[in-house]
């Protein structure tokens, strides 16, 4: 198969899995809105979270700390896949990473990954395992929320900005959107898990998921059989 065979291929596997994307997502902005809700508990998360905002807009080229992320996280993902990296190269409004390999993982780990935010939990939890870091548990979710609006934001700009070439490699604009903001949703609600476990249930995210999907489906098939 060539290239746009391929990605044509990518693109009605996805298309056909859209119901289900779509409920993830709408579920997932569903249970983000109850951060906000919460926000006598959540407060710390949704100061930081809003507090990237006025910074977006003032600084709409993120330069050097987007880009930084960005190829960091294809990095990661080399790592995690068991590929070796041969350099990695950042400038202000470009760089790459140059590997002994590549696949779909590596190419949009960048879009779904929250590579600041995640890295930010981490060292939180790495030091919580050798001292009582308690006292700055708000001070940390706040900066996870900042970080996080960051990846959202800057995301969100690339993909509706002209077509990256991790797009394209990764199987196209249609593919990799959808695979991107299913992906997304699942990480924002793991990691939206880990700091509010009280608040977010993963059972019911699952549950509410499966209810969407079996309404859009049930609303596909009347159009489809009222046409015949």
């Amino acid at each position: 198969m060539t290239r746009g065979q391929k990605n044509s291929a990518k693109a009605a596997a996805v298309v056909i899995l859209s119901p289900l994307i779509f409920s993830t997502l709408l579920s997932t902005i569903k249970f983000f809105s109850h951060i906000f809700l919460k926000a006598a508990i959540t407060f710390p998360f949704i100061i930081g979270f809003l507090a990237y905002v006025p910074v977006y807009f003032r600084f709409p080229d993120s330069g050097y700390g987007y880009v930084l992320s960005h190829e960091l996280a294809h990095a990661a993902a080399a790592v995690a896949s068991g590929i070796k990296i041969k350099k990695i190269s950042v400038r202000r409004n470009s760089g790459h990473v140059t590997l002994a390999g590549n696949n779909i993982f590596i190419l949009l780990a960048p879009y779904f990954i929250p590579f600041y935010a995640l890295a930010a939990g981490i060292l939180y939890a790495t030091l919580s395992c050798f001292y009582d870091v308690s006292d700055y548990r708000r001070i940390c979710i706040g900066i996870i929320g900042f970080l996080i609006s960051h990846h959202i934001m800057n995301t969100a700009n690339v993909l509706f900005g002209p077509v990256q070439s991790d797009i394209k490699k990764a199987g196209g604009v249609v593919f990799s959107f959808l695979t991107v903001v299913f992906l997304n949703s699942l990480f924002l609600m793991a990691i939206l898990k880990f700091i509010f476990p009280d608040i977010i249930s993963l059972s019911v995210f699952g549950k509410d998921i499966a209810l969407r999907t079996q309404g859009f489906i049930a609303v596909f098939s009347r159009f489809i059989l009222s046409k015949w």
